[in-house]
């Protein structure tokens, strides 16, 4: 069961940004993020969003 979900956006910092929405979803004890873009058809967003969990993320300092 869905305790919340958090849709937001913000404006791209210019023109040639990406803009990209993102979605939280948190259930019992553990969240999942999905960041997708603003204006995609409805036919391409299926393949288009990419989702991460708690588990997926590494501290910056262990990639350098």
């Amino acid at each position: 069961m869905s305790e919340r979900t958090d849709y937001s956006s913000s404006e791209p910092a210019d023109p040639g940004t990406a803009q990209l929405e993102h979605a939280i979803v948190v259930e019992d004890d553990r969240s999942e993020c999905t960041i997708f873009p603003r204006a995609c058809p409805e036919e391409a967003i299926l393949t288009r969003w990419i989702t991460a969990d708690e588990t997926s993320h590494v501290p910056l300092t262990n990639c350098r």
